[in-house]
Parts: structure tokens; C-alpha cells; sequence
């Protein structure tokens, strides 16, 4: 095994200011590993569960890494405010919340450092339980990487041999390097070379989104005690303790109101410092800002070079690099503790109450199992209807009332069309053999009689029934009438211009299939010979229950949402082909969704809306667990990926995200198809428009998305020659909560899980998803 070299063997120092250097020596490059292990995990989930987006945080966490570096001339952490991550990750707050609370902190930092308000508790709090939080923060990291290696436990036994190896050589300082390197070689055996694309410009604007409730406000609440306590107090101690550097927990505070006051109103993950971050760092050996140079343009290089690497990279070796870390903060707070049973306490506490990066959500197995492997689309698709069973129920219906329906048994016709001999053409019906030799110069000439006979014509009219003795029609252009008398310029051979019996539909002749979708010419062919009714399959009957306790029908409080989503679908259901029962609202209480699916199992489908997810109030999941079984939880779809569906004593049960726009994405995806196969409906693909990109369209790999796009017409200057193509624009790339993107667009683009966008320019398909059919 090649082992970097130890500090010192290698690497440039400048000085950056009297009592500081940035150094770029080697173990500020092995240093940086250790801030980025705590990041990592927290940034890749919340990326995986919210609207907030990859590329665009890790851009924001690169560019504080230099700014806070070189500020205080010490590897100073920035990390994610992990209660507020842990809450998003988990449900419990939506990401419109989660921007309100972001900047609810800013602005409590920001009065907290300017009025030097945390100098004063400092001196009330005391070392002991500043060590006690460090040695809390400790145990919750150690608690994360345990729980990252049990993802995949023989993964993390080989990163964690070779990291007792590095140390076993005397490279403590390389061994989370060492361990780094190993799982993003794993990440691009994965997942492959990526290749560049810059963070989608639509991802900035998340202020659209943000909501200002109880909720948000509560999760503010939530974050502020660790920020107060890990972020600022055990940091600031921290700082001291490893670099001789005072920073008071003032200036903390208030270089964290900055951050977020700058990053969250355009799409940045409400961070913080904290002094796992800085242990971490100093564990690995990094000694000055210069960690925070490395890791801040590694960063921006990863968002813009790879950011599909870091979804792929394995947690368990992250796992691995998080226990490295916890053991220097653990071993720092207790070296240093003067009153152990309190620091140990206070430690104990801050463990129990997981002062971490798990919150409320991140290592909680038994809620987010359905998300460590999202299923591919075209995989839930394909479990989705082979649970689907078709409906054997038929009813008779009116001819008027069956456009669109399905037929269930064969259609025959019952009597011939035409069911009489017809004129084709308007003219004189003859027999043939009378009009033999007639031609412009030597005309035949007939009587006109109302019988038809030898040497007789019978006006008829198109459509006529052929008078008996007639076997042929002479066109009227052929004729010439004199009073009693035509004359015919034309031969006609016997069976010309004349519709014989049967010759549209014969009589027992095949017509439909069952499994045939009626339009209304067949519905005129069916009456035409002779149906009034027809025997076709039920539509399936679907029931939508709209789930959430914040939810209201009309004029909503502050905290309360109007609702949507079941009227939507109850839409879409009947517009596919189902019979919806839109029910009433259920609110997040176990039984009473229990009690809500138990009560429609004898629909088709059950559909719910909201409480798919992870978090503390999505029982759904948990529910069809009990009832029944759950198929599949967590799709590679976004946006939209906390769908869920399984079976329940033989009704499937599927379970649509609460925001606006997922539930739409996921009904079309497999609502829709799981209605075709339960009614015996064709499977129809919605109809494409080829576009012209306007701009860059930018994709997570490994996730199939629905980018929602407006299409222009060219004019003026941007008209080429013969090119006709709409000019697509992207409306919104990502904001699963924004109705407003999918009700204005014109279609939405689709970018299959092995691309990570498409370039200005491209020609791409629009997917008309609102088509009927």
C-alpha cells in the first residue's frame, strides 16, 4: 500500500496574516477529510429528500469553507445544522419550512453576536459542560458511523482494516484520506465517470417556497439550543484547545447569521460551525486555513465535476472516517475535563437527546428502509402491475354512455350493413345488359320507368334502395333525360355504382375484440347493425383519501393547507378511465388511517395522498406493513421519490406524496398504468413535441427526472431556414411543492437515470402528460 507522506515532507505556507499562515502542505489535504465526512452524509440526504439540490449546497458549503478559513486563520468547520437536516430528511418539515427556519436563525445569530450575548452565558456555563457537550457530540458521531457501517457491514470491516493498517503504520493523519480514497474508487465503479454540468440555475430560487408556520418555528427552536451549545460554546473552547487560537463564540455566532442570511435564500443548507467538523480536521492533520482552501474548492469541484459521485459513494466507508473522528473529539474532551463526572453526564445527555446529525430520522432503520435502495422506475413500474389484478366485473351500458369504455365480450353484427341493395351514385338504375354499346356517338336510348326492367331506367338517388330488376347504376354525368326517355352515353357492366348486401359489415362478422377501448365510430359501427347496449367491463373504482393534519378544504389559518391533491387525482382518476371516491380528510393518527384503508377495500385501488415519506408523521408506510405488505417504498424518481405501494387482502394500496407536484409525477408514472391494466385499458403513450433546449438542463444520475418546461414559438432572429421546433424552457428543475410549475408548463421533459441533463440546444422530447387518452 502507498501512504502519503506526514506533514512537513512536502507542500507550500504563505502567510496570511501576523499570527496566521495558510498552509497547503499535505496534512492540510488529509486534514480536510475529516470535515467532509461530517458533512457528506447529511448533504446526500437531504439532497435525496427535499428540493434542495446537490451541486448547489455542496457550492455554498465550498465557498464558506475559504471565506470562514481565511477569516479566522484556522481550520474552522462548516457544517449542516444537523436538527434542521435531520428533520427535513425525516419529514417533519417541508423544505419551504426548512428555508424560513434557516433564516429565522440567521437573524437570531446575527442579534446574538452583535449584542456579545454568548460570552456572558459562556461564563455561567462553565468548561465542564462545554467538554460535556464536546463529548456528546463525540457519541452522536460514533452512534452515526456505526449506524452508516450496518448499511453494508462487510464494506465497513475492509474500510475499517485498512485505516487500522494506515494506523498501524504510524499515518494517523493519512488514515481518513487513505479510507476517502477507497470509497470514491468504489463510488466511480459504481457509478462511472461523471461528466460536468454546472448547478441548474432554477435550483437558487427556493424563497418561493418558503412557509412560514408552526413548524418552522418549532424546528428554529429545535437548532438553536446545539447551535448555542456545539456550534459556538464547545467550538469556540475547541478552537482554543487545538490551534492557541481565541475566537470568541460571539464571532462564531456571527459569521453564522452571515452564512445563512447569504446561502439559504438561494439554495443553500442551513449550516453552522461545530466542533466535530474541527476535530475532525485536526484528527487528520490539518494545522491551518489552508484545509479550508482545499476543501472548499474540492467542493465547487465535485458540485460542478461529479456531483452524481457523491449520491454513489458508500456511507459505510464514510462510516468508518465519522468513528475516526469521534474518537479524537472523545479523546480531546476527556484529556482536558477537570470534572469528570459532569463532563460525562453532560455527554451521556447530549447523546440521549441525539445532539446530531441522526435527529430525528438519520439512523432510524425501521422508517427509512424503503429509501436505502430506491427502486428504478421501470422496476416499481413492473412490481406496481403485477400486483394490479384486472377486474372481472361487467355491467351493460347505453351505446350514448359508452365512449371510452371497454368492451368485455366479443362484438359481433347481428345484421348485415347495408342490409339492402344501394345506389353508390346518383343516376338511373338499369340492367346492365341494356346500356351494351352505348357511347358518346351512339347513345343507348331507355324508358324511364319506376320499375326497373329491359329497356327501362328508375331514377335513384345515392343511398336509394335498387329496384328489383335493376343490377346497375348509370352515374347521372353519363344521362341525358327527355321527358320520358334517357339517354345513356355510358355502358355499365352488372354490380357497378351499387352497394350489395353486406358490403360494409357482413351479417355475424367479427367486429371487436373484448379488451377493446370504444371510441365513437366504433360506437356508430355497433349501432349501425343493430346494438343499443353493450356489455363492457366496471371502471375501476378508486379511492382517494387525502391525509394530513394540517389540511383544510377552505379559508386556512396560519399552519393549515388548502387541499389539493385528492381533488387533483380524483381528477386525473376519471379522466384515465376509474370511478373516483374523493374522501374526506384523515388526519396523522395511526388508527384512524388504518381505519380510513380498511374501510375502501372493497375498491380497485386505494390511494392516499401525503405521509409516504420517513418522518415521525408518516404512518402510511407502517399502516399497509401491518395490513397488509409494502411492495416497494422510495423510488429513483424526482421529483417524487417517497412513493410507496403494496397490497392489502388483495387491493393494492398506493401511497402518493404530499407535495402538489410529486403526487402529480407519481399518479401519471403509476397510478395511471395500474388503472389501464386493473380496467383491461390500452396502454397509450402521451404524446411528444420535439424542442430545442433553451438552457442547460442538469439531472442527479441514477434518478429518472421530470424537469416541467414552457414551449415558445421561434420568431424574429432565432428563426433558422426550415427550423419549426418550440423553444423549451425550463420552468422550475426542481420544487416538488410548487403547483404553479406543473399547472403553467406545457409538458415536462424527462431525463432517464443514466444522463445527467442535457446541454442548450439539445433537442428534447415534451411529454404532454395532461393528454387524455
Amino acid at each position: 500500500m502507498v501512504v502519503p507522506p506526514e506533514p512537513g515532507t512536502m507542500g507550500i505556507s504563505v502567510p496570511y496574516r501576523e499570527d496566521a499562515a495558510v498552509d497547503l502542505a499535505w496534512n492540510e489535504v488529509t486534514g480536510a477529510v475529516g470535515d467532509a465526512a461530517t458533512v457528506l452524509p447529511v448533504v446526500v440526504a437531504v439532497a435525496v429528500l427535499t428540493d434542495l439540490t446537490l451541486p448547489v449546497m455542496l457550492v455554498w458549503f465550498g465557498v464558506f469553507q475559504v471565506v470562514w478559513g481565511l477569516y479566522y486563520g484556522v481550520p474552522v468547520s462548516v457544517e449542516p445544522m444537523k436538527a434542521l437536516a435531520a428533520l427535513a430528511i425525516a419529514g417533519a418539515v417541508s423544505t419551504g419550512e426548512l428555508v424560513v427556519a434557516g433564516l429565522l436563525l440567521a437573524a437570531v445569530l446575527l442579534l446574538v453576536g452583535a449584542t456579545k450575548s454568548l460570552d456572558r452565558v459562556g461564563t455561567y456555563v462553565g468548561q465542564p459542560v462545554v467538554r460535556g457537550i464536546q463529548l456528546g457530540v463525540a457519541l452522536v458521531l460514533l452512534e452515526m458511523g456505526l449506524g452508516l457501517g450496518l448499511e453494508r457491514p462487510r464494506l465497513a470491516a475492509a474500510a475499517g482494516v485498512v485505516a487500522i493498517a494506515v494506523l498501524a503504520g504510524g499515518y494517523w493523519k493519512s488514515s481518513g484520506l487513505v479510507v476517502f480514497a477507497l470509497g470514491a474508487a468504489l463510488a466511480v465503479v459504481d457509478a462511472g465517470v461523471p461528466s460536468p454540468a454546472l448547478p441548474s440555475p432554477e435550483a437558487l430560487f427556493v424563497l418561493p417556497a418558503a412557509e412560514f408556520t408552526l413548524g418552522a418555528l418549532e424546528a428554529t427552536v429545535a437548532q438553536l439550543a446545539m447551535t448555542v451549545g456545539n456550534a459556538a460554546l464547545a467550538t469556540a473552547v475547541l478552537l482554543g484547545d487545538f490551534f492557541d487560537r481565541d475566537v470568541s463564540a460571539d464571532d462564531l455566532s456571527t459569521s453564522m447569521g452571515v452564512t445563512n442570511a447569504l446561502a439559504v435564500p438561494f439554495g443553500g443548507l442551513p449550516m453552522c460551525h461545530g466542533s466535530g467538523g474541527v476535530a475532525g480536521k485536526y484528527a487528520f492533520g490539518a494545522r491551518t486555513a489552508g484545509a479550508n482552501l482545499v476543501l472548499g474548492v474540492g467542493y465547487v469541484a465535485v458540485a460542478v465535476l461529479g456531483a452524481g459521485l457523491v449520491t454513489a459513494y458508500p456511507v459505510a466507508v464514510l462510516g468508518v472516517i465519522l468513528a475516526l473522528v469521534a474518537l479524537q473529539l472523545g479523546k480531546t474532551s476527556l484529556e482536558r475535563a477537570e470534572e469528570y463526572p459532569l463532563v460525562v453526564g453532560v455527554g451521556l445527555l447530549g447523546l440521549f437527546v441525539n445532539l446530531g446529525p441522526l435527529g430525528s430520522g438519520m439512523t432510524d432503520h425501521r422508517r427509512t428502509a424503503g429509501f436505502k435502495d430506491r427502486t428504478r422506475v421501470a422496476a416499481a413500474r413492473e412490481r406496481l402491475l403485477a400486483a394490479a389484478t384486472p377486474l372481472s366485473r361487467t355491467e351493460t351500458v347505453p351505446l350514448g354512455d359508452a365512449d371510452g369504455r371497454v368492451l368485455a365480450a366479443e362484438a359481433t353484427a347481428a345484421r348485415p350493413v347495408p342490409h339492402y341493395a344501394r345506389a353508390a351514385m346518383d343516376g338511373f338504375a338499369v340492367r346492365a345488359e341494356s346500356t351494351f354499346g352505348a357511347s358518346d356517338r351512339a347513345p343507348v336510348e331507355l324508358a324511364v320507368d319506376e320499375e326497373a326492367g329491359p329497356r327501362r331506367a328508375t331514377r335513384v338517388h345515392t343511398g336509394s334502395e335498387l329496384p328489383e330488376g335493376a343490377d346497375a347504376v348509370v352515374m347521372i354525368e353519363e344521362t341525358e333525360q327527355r321527358e320520358d326517355r334517357v339517354e345513356v352515353f355510358d355502358a355499365v357492366a352488372g354490380g357497378e355504382n351499387v352497394a350489395p348486401v353486406g358490403e360494409d359489415v357482413g351479417e355475424g362478422q367479427h367486429l371487436y375484440d373484448p379488451g377493446h377501448r370504444l371510441r365513437p365510430s366504433d360506437l356508430g359501427l355497433l349501432k349501425s347493425v343493430g346494438e343499443e347496449t353493450v356489455e363492457v367491463y366496471e371502471r375501476p373504482r378508486v379511492s382517494v383519501i387525502p391525509t394530513g393534519e394540517e389540511l383544510v378544504q377552505a379559508d386556512p389559518a396560519p399552519g393549515e393547507v388548502i387541499e389539493t391533491n385528492g381533488q387533483t387525482v380524483s381528477q386525473y382518476v376519471r379522466r384515465w378511465g376509474g370511478d373516483p371516491a374523493y374522501r374526506d380528510v384523515v388526519t396523522d393518527d395511526f388508527d384512524a388511517l388504518r381505519e380510513a384503508i380498511e374501510r375502501d377495500l372493497d375498491h380497485d385501488i386505494v390511494v392516499t395522498t401525503g405521509g409516504s415519506s420517513v418522518g415521525e408523521r408518516d404512518l402510511l408506510p407502517e399502516v399497509v406493513a401491518e395490513l397488509g405488505e409494502v411492495l416497494v417504498h422510495g423510488v429513483a424518481l424526482k421529483p417524487g421519490h417517497p412513493f410507496a405501494f403494496g397490497e392489502v387482502e388483495g387491493t393494492l394500496v398506493c401511497l402518493l406524496p404530499g407535495y402538489p407536484v410529486a403526487a402529480i409525477v407519481n399518479a401519471v408514472q403509476f397510478l395511471r398504468p395500474a388503472i389501464q391494466r386493473v380496467g383491461h385499458l390500452p396502454r397509450v403513450d402521451h404524446p411528444t413535441t420535439e424542442a430545442e433546449l433553451a438552457r442547460k438542463m442538469t439531472s442527479e444520475p441514477g434518478t429518472r427526472s421530470f424537469v416541467r418546461v414552457s414551449l415558445d414559438e421561434r420568431g424574429g432572429e432565432e428563426t433558422d431556414g426550415d427550423d419549426d421546433r418550440p423553444v423549451a424552457t425550463p420552468t422550475r428543475a426542481s420544487g416538488s411543492g410548487v403547483l404553479s410549475s406543473v399547472a403553467l408548463a406545457d409538458g415536462w421533459v424527462v431525463v432517464p437515470e443514466e444522463l445527467e441533463g442535457y446541454d442548450a440546444g439539445t433537442t428534447v422530447a415534451v411529454e404532454n402528460w395532461e393528454w387524455s387518452a
